[in-house]
């Protein structure tokens, strides 16, 4: 099976850099807790024709999400937060109402893990949004003056899109947890989540911020050839600064700010599918993998709820891709895709620098239905 297995990733790989919808990935399988797929291709730099390396670094975005909220449940099994409590316990001034009614509804992290906040992401909303008008960043821009508390303080201001729980929207909600853990530990939140994942688990790459010759550089996909991002870059919608990851006054986005190696988050998930090494007990785990949304209420694709962490297949028949129920996956905008699956035992990272193919192209496709082909052959 790892033979065959190989040869069609292997395929896959080279198919989507022949066709110029990939400038260069790592892509990393594990079965049954053994590495059973390691590939790194294509280019780093392709301009200065520096080869991607196994070990290479990238620029996270979304890949971020997952690691804020493991730190956010080590807190919370350590009684210091509650996933039911306000969050204006920590954070007073957050208290976003509707536009039509002066009620402040009650937020709390569970509703922000989950993304059922109520609040939005600016890049999914039309550009003379309210999002855009008071300046909220959606983490993935340079913006040298504005700090943490700054464009929370912002997104407060902003009306909700619907009431905690009785809808499902992508957004800053992982943001919002990261100011109020810095308020909850009296810390920055690069050194909470060093303390509460990084350092225990022995992520060396995973940080939030990188010397600019140390990262991956990111491409974006037109209809020829992908083409070198700019400093400041506006594709499908999003404001993308690839200089925020090496400038250290960025402010740390618990959404989309940290960077890191396929390796190290190949680990970090293997540790949540299994449950080894204590770093968070089997019934927070269980938690995460479990699906928090009203059947009644869509996200983002058919068949899919939402868990602590990423997205759940809650349909594996609308879903059609071979995965398990309760498999967990996410992505993150600059071309990443990752998934667990407990039940078959497998775990995948996808790193590439080449947006949005690597994050829900084809390749993406091809690659998760060669897997699973070739497992469910053995």
């Amino acid at each position: 099976m790892a033979s065959s297995l190989s040869h069609r990733l292997d395929e896959i790989i080279q198919q989507s850099l022949d066709n110029q919808r990939l400038v260069g990935c790592v892509l990393l399988v594990a079965h049954n807790g053994q590495l059973i797929y390691q590939k790194a291709a294509g280019w780093k730099d392709r301009e200065k024709r520096q080869a991607m390396a196994v070990d290479s670094v990238f620029r996270l975005s979304s890949v971020t999400k997952p690691l804020v909220t493991a730190a956010a449940l080590r807190l919370v099994e350590e009684g210091r937060i509650s996933l039911d409590t306000p969050i204006t316990r920590w954070l007073p001034y957050f208290k976003p109402q509707f536009a039509d009614a002066p009620e402040t509804p009650v937020i709390t992290l569970h509703h922000l893990l989950t993304h059922q906040s109520g609040l939005n992401y600016g890049f999914s909303l039309p550009e003379d949004s309210i999002y855009h008008h008071l300046g909220i960043s959606d983490g993935l821009d340079f913006c040298p003056a504005l700090t943490l508390e700054e464009n929370m303080r912002r997104l407060a201001k902003a009306p909700l899109f619907y009431y905690p729980t009785e809808g499902w929207a992508y957004s800053l909600g992982m943001d919002v947890v990261g100011a109020m853990l810095e308020k909850l530990c009296q810390r920055p939140l690069p050194e909470i989540i060093a303390d509460y994942v990084t350092h225990p688990l022995g992520l060396h790459s995973c940080h939030f911020w990188a010397e600019a010759g140390d990262l991956v550089v990111p491409y974006y996909n037109t209809k020829s050839e992908p083409q070198r991002m700019g400093d400041k870059e506006i594709y499908g919608g999003i404001i993308f600064s690839p200089r925020r990851a090496t400038e250290k006054q960025a402010y740390p986005s618990g959404g989309a700010g940290m960077v890191g190696n396929a390796k190290d988050l190949l680990h970090f998930f293997e540790i949540l599918r299994t449950g080894k090494e204590g770093f968070l007990s089997q019934e927070t785990i269980d938690r995460m993998f479990t699906n928090h949304i009203d059947p009644k209420i869509s996200t983002d694709k058919a068949g899919f709820g939402f868990g602590y962490g990423g997205s759940l297949v809650v349909d594996p028949d609308k879903v059609g891709s071979g995965q398990s129920e309760g498999t967990m996956q996410w992505g993150g905008v600059y071309g990443h895709r990752w998934f667990i699956d407990r039940k078959r035992a497998i775990t995948v990272v996808s790193l590439t620098n080449t947006s949005f193919e690597g994050m829900n192209g084809a390749f993406t496709e091809d690659f998760t239905k060669a897997i699973y082909e070739n497992i469910a052959a053995e």
